[in-house]
């Protein structure tokens, strides 16, 4: 119980060091993509939080939000949402305003699929609606480079996301 106290206090102090020391370069991102598996596109939001480690590099934490639009049939509907918890490492470039970054993460995918279905009774016919949800965790592997265009970021990447089944995302979006 000791020890859980203590980690505790030391994790809450130092996320409150770099939380301090990166305040004020919170870089909210918006988001467009396409997933490689069925062609859906993607539209999230994020935030960036740059964390400078003397002797290291940066490190940016990058929690973003992705809503997939996902073609259906007539009758039927489907909604996936992306949750994502990565960390990239920024590569600098001593002769370049280019930023390449490689990453990891976490994703929590969230489902839902609703279909019309016919039912067959005494009296005619009808249809009735059944809904499936489905959540998912899994993993993210990253890279891709940054661009400053004046007070602006524009990036593009390449995400393969790992979960009950594999995709890759291309993406790219602006950071201000």
């Amino acid at each position: 119980m000791k020890k859980s106290i203590v980690f505790a206090a030391i994790s809450l102090s130092l996320l409150a060091v770099f939380a301090t020391s990166a305040s004020a370069q919170l870089k909210p991102d918006v988001r467009l993509g396409i997933y490689t598996n069925g062609g859906n596109f993607s539209a999230g939001a994020g935030l960036a939080i740059p964390i400078k480690i003397p002797a290291f590099g940066t490190l940016v934490i990058n929690p973003t939000v992705d809503y997939l639009f996902i073609s259906s049939a007539a009758g039927s509907s489907a909604t996936s949402i992306f949750g994502h918890a990565d960390v990239a490492y920024q590569f600098k470039l001593s002769s370049s305003p280019i930023t390449p970054y490689a990453g990891a993460g976490f994703l929590i995918a969230f489902s839902t699929v609703s279909v019309e279905v016919p039912t067959f009774g005494f009296g005619g016919g009808g249809s009735e609606r059944q809904t499936s949800s489905s959540t998912s965790f899994g993993f993210n592997l990253f890279g891709g480079a940054e661009f400053p265009v004046g007070p602006l970021a524009i990036y593009a990447q390449g995400k393969l996301l790992i979960s009950s089944g594999t995709n890759f995302q291309i993406g790219s979006g602006v950071r201000f």
